[in-house]
């Protein structure tokens, strides 16, 4: 189960292994020709690091997938780190953050999750889903899976009926506020997941878990996800029902 982490609007996704696709990472990065992920594997001091990893792990480090759903380069964090710090040191920094975040996010699972459990959340995310598994046994189908190497339990909620008490406890607590900045705002076509923090929350910090959050908001509210280019970069926005 990986979790969902997006820099700058753009989701880096995961494979089967945990590996990060790094030709989101460029595109996060400006989408530069002179920081194209072919030209940083050139490099021998990275090939040198690749086959240390390899050699660690027993798995690749570093994977091509081409055709299937999702094609591109696919590396362990590690190299994440490697890349960002071989494009520029601010997004080399930014890279550290976003990751930093995602782990940090745990604090906020209880709100997300809106399963009612007790004040103090653990402080890792692995700590915090193992917590909510232990509270809602008999509401969760559960099978074993490895998260970055530590064993947890894969979830799935179980649908409740239309209209029952459970399942309206279920909706996020952000939807309110989000469906009112909504309505106020018919104008307002097309919205960021970092605008609507701001917005409809009144929140500065776009971390990886208020962007996922906000991605699962606005997918009830019926609002589709769509890449847009703005000032030469590509983003993220949240496109309203009906919208072209």
């Amino acid at each position: 189960m990986n979790q969902i982490i997006h820099i700058d609007d753009v989701q880096v996704h995961q494979d089967a292994e945990g590996r990060y696709c790094l030709n989101d990472l460029h595109r996060a990065a400006g989408y530069e020709p002179r920081h194209r992920p072919s030209l940083w594997t050139e490099n021998q001091q990275v090939r040198e690091l690749i086959l240390a990893l390899d050699t660690e792990a027993g798995i690749p480090a570093l994977v091509h997938r081409h055709g299937g759903s999702a094609p591109g380069t696919y590396v362990a964090r590690e190299l994440v780190y490697a890349y960002a710090m071989w494009v520029s040191a601010a997004f080399h920094l930014k890279v550290i953050r976003t990751f930093d975040a995602v782990a940090q996010g745990a604090r906020e699972a209880q709100q997300a999750f809106d399963f009612g459990a007790p004040a103090g959340v653990p402080g890792t995310y692995v700590e915090a889903l193992q917590r909510v598994i232990q509270l809602q046994q008999q509401l969760l189908q559960a099978r074993p899976v490895s998260v970055h190497g530590v064993q947890v339990r894969e979830v799935k909620r179980v649908e409740e009926p239309r209209g029952s008490p459970r399942r309206a406890r279920q909706e996020h607590p952000w939807t309110p506020s989000v469906r009112a900045w909504a309505e106020d705002n018919p104008q307002r076509m097309e919205v960021s997941s970092s605008e609507l923090l701001h917005e409809a929350l009144g929140l500065a910090e776009a971390t990886s878990f208020r962007q996922a959050s906000i991605g699962q908001v606005m997918s009830r509210l019926g609002w589709r996800r769509a890449r847009r280019r703005t000032d030469g970069k590509l983003r993220w926005v949240y496109v309203r029902p009906g919208a072209a």
